[in-house]
């Protein structure tokens, strides 16, 4: 059967709402949560209020519609050939490494609005509500248990350390890279800096942790 056309109205109303969200982000990154009003997000796109509150019950919903966005595009780095079981050696996990240290400095030098954004999340969700706070908090647990299960499989495996305390240093490797990536937002680094910048990082955590 041929598949169904989205009629019209539908297709717009996606578009607008694709727009709302982008819009969202650039904006939410720039001034932060709470400097942020509706008004600041309907502007930069040349609308009303009411267009976003027609998809959007308010600037919090909004913003989780944002960090579900930003998400998706972070996980989409840890799929396929870059899962934390597809390595059976340490050849193999360093370059596994490397392409999603590559892949988050290219994202970033292209656009540092997903960076700002967790930087939001993370700094701010405590003066939201309870309910952001603990999206943050499971957000943190979630990285570094990710970050661990690259650890506890290199340890498996026998091409790191055996002795490597995978869970403390999944912590602290998450840790060091959201800094060192930061910075780089931050400075608006060139493609050789951030180069430099990710060679010297994984040196310092392939010296630590491979067997």
């Amino acid at each position: 059967m041929p598949t169904p056309v989205q009629p019209r109205a539908e297709r717009m109303r996606a578009q607008l709402r694709d727009e709302i969200v982008q819009a969202a982000a650039e904006v939410f990154a720039e001034r932060g949560y709470h400097r942020t009003a509706i008004a600041d997000i309907a502007g930069r796109i040349g609308v009303g209020n009411s267009s976003i509150y027609a998809q959007f019950a308010g600037k919090r919903a909004l913003f989780d519609a944002v960090i579900d966005d930003a998400m998706r595009g972070v996980m989409a780095l840890l799929s396929a050939d870059n899962a934390p079981a597809t390595a059976d050696t340490l050849e193999a996990y360093e370059g596994q490494v490397r392409r999603i240290a590559t892949g988050f400095a290219t994202a970033l030098g292209e656009d540092p609005t997903v960076l700002r954004l967790l930087r939001t999340l993370l700094v701010e969700s405590d003066g939201v509500d309870e309910e952001l706070a603990d999206r943050a908090a499971a957000f943190t647990d979630a990285a570094a248990q990710m970050t661990s299960a690259y650890l506890r499989h290199g340890v498996t495996r026998g091409y790191l350390r055996a002795d490597l305390d995978v869970d403390a240093t999944g912590r602290v490797v998450n840790a060091m890279v959201f800094a060192v990536a930061l910075d780089l937002a931050r400075q608006g680094a060139t493609p050789e800096e951030a180069e430099r910048t990710v060679d010297a990082t994984l040196a310092l955590f392939f010296t630590g942790v491979r067997g």
